[in-house]
């Protein structure tokens, strides 16, 4: 007796929009997180059997076909992984760690599966977690609106803290070329001061070099309005 196997690869996407899944039907897996928040995620997920477990296949699953096992069995097991998961988590590491979470439900299901002469090529979380609360939903959405609202007010402060800097940098830079200035200033007052000092003392010097002695012989008499035999004598 030959017995024909269906190796087509079958994919599934189970979510809760109807435009988006396999059926119109909400098929997304309903799970919680360790505060018991309710929400579902959904999944997309493709599976096939190999030629060398198609005996394996039909010995386990006789008269079974591959769709009707993603529906019921591999379903049943994601669901059990997936709420294992998000269940041990806290509902902020639920967003957080989709990926994560989605990468140990691909690995377990596969390796469970592929006992059972199935390989599944492919599963992932597919879209966010969508809340059976719909204001847990708006109450994160205003959440992240305020945290976008600090970041940016962060964002300004740092940019005017930046700006604040600068000006002070440049404040610091004109008072020490001021002071540098005044510095200069003063050397330049103390240089032309010396100068003046060293002409006095030249001057000084060439007068007494000049000098013979003798008291010239041109002194006016006390009381006379004469100077240096200038004017008129009464």
């Amino acid at each position: 007796m030959v017995i024909k196997v269906d190796r087509s690869p079958i994919t599934r996407e189970w979510t809760a929009e109807s435009v988006t899944g396999t059926k119109t039907a909400n098929q997304a897996i309903y799970v919680e997180s360790k505060e018991s928040i309710g929400f579902s995620v959904g999944i997309n997920i493709t599976a096939m059997v190999l030629g060398d477990d198609t005996a394996k296949f039909l010995y386990l699953y006789p008269g079974k076909s591959l769709s009707l096992i993603m529906d019921n069995n591999i379903r049943g097991l994601i669901t059990t992984i997936l709420s294992t998961e998000f269940g041990s988590r806290y509902l902020e590491n639920c967003r957080s760690e989709k990926k994560e979470i989605s990468e140990i439900t691909f690995q377990k299901t596969s390796e469970h599966f592929k006992e059972m002469g199935i390989t599944i090529t492919n599963l992932g979380i597919v879209g966010g977690l969508s809340y059976v609360d719909e204001t847990i939903q708006l109450a994160i959405n205003d959440n992240f609106v305020s945290e976008m609202n600090i970041i940016e007010q962060e964002n300004k402060n740092k940019s005017q803290r930046k700006i604040n800097t600068r000006n002070v940098e440049i404040a610091k830079a004109e008072a020490k070329a001021a002071i540098e200035f005044q510095k200069a200033e003063d050397a330049r007052v103390a240089q032309v001061r010396l100068e003046i000092e060293k002409m006095k003392a030249q001057a000084n010097l060439n007068m007494s070099e000049r000098w013979s002695g003798s008291l010239p012989s041109n002194i006016l008499p006390s009381g006379s309005n004469l100077l240096l035999g200038l004017g008129t004598q009464k």
